[in-house]
């Protein structure tokens, strides 16, 4: 398998302006706020999850084995 390439494209000011002016004719929506709020909750909490997972076992492997 070929290792994919990132390459970072600046954004330009001229394309930043076209975007500020995108959200101004359409504004965010309630749906569009709850979906993006969903979104973040799907991608964070397990990731949180598995660092206290992580820190409770390694509480456990120290200091609750005897």
């Amino acid at each position: 398998m070929k290792k994919q390439r990132i390459f970072k494209k600046e954004i330009t000011k001229e394309e930043e302006q076209e975007i500020r002016e995108n959200l101004k004719e359409n504004p965010l929506t309630k749906k569009d706020k709850w979906a993006m709020y969903i979104a973040a909750l799907t991608v964070l909490v397990p990731a949180i999850l598995i660092v206290i997972g992580i820190f409770v076992l390694f509480i456990w492997f120290f200091f609750m084995r005897g």
